[in-house]
């Protein structure tokens, strides 16, 4: 089921819209960087109606691509960038940044989606095994999740 853009509020169209054109800008698929931000957060910077809370995981990933601060930070000191993973704009492009490195790294959607999402110990196990049991069960509705909303598939 593709993600049904008229169903969402203006600030949920602006965020998509900037994943779209960052995903461009980094030359990677936009229906996937808009699936993958779509599943963590439904396009969502911040919790409800206003904008000082951010969308929090109970991991500590935040804002509408979900990123970890601690990923950023390692991110921004390996890459020599600043980027501020609560600023919209700064999430949305360390969160585009770090799936694209996914990307590279495994060479496929699937796994550069399995490390976006499970730690290094989950997905290793995963990576061995090739199992989905292996999964915790959020991730493998992560994926089912990311999978049905794909544009263009």
């Amino acid at each position: 089921m593709p993600i049904d853009f008229k169903s969402l509020s203006n600030d949920q169209k602006e965020v998509a819209k900037k994943v779209a054109a960052e995903a461009e800008l980094q030359g990677i698929d936009p229906s996937l960087a808009l699936a993958v931000a779509y599943s963590e957060s439904r396009f969502k910077h911040y919790a409800g109606d206003g904008k000082s809370k951010l969308v929090t995981s109970p991991t500590g990933a935040v804002g509408a691509l979900q990123t970890e601060p601690a990923t950023v930070d390692a991110y921004n000191k390996k890459f020599d960038m600043n980027l501020d993973p609560h600023n919209v704009d700064d999430n949305i492009k360390a969160g585009v940044f770090i799936l694209k490195d996914n990307l590279e790294h495994y060479g496929n959607p699937l796994d550069a989606v399995v490390a976006y999402n499970t730690s290094v110990a989950t997905r290793n196990k995963f990576f061995e095994s090739r199992d989905f049991k292996d999964l915790p069960v959020a991730t493998r509705k992560y994926l089912l999740d990311r999978k049905s909303t794909r544009l263009n598939s």
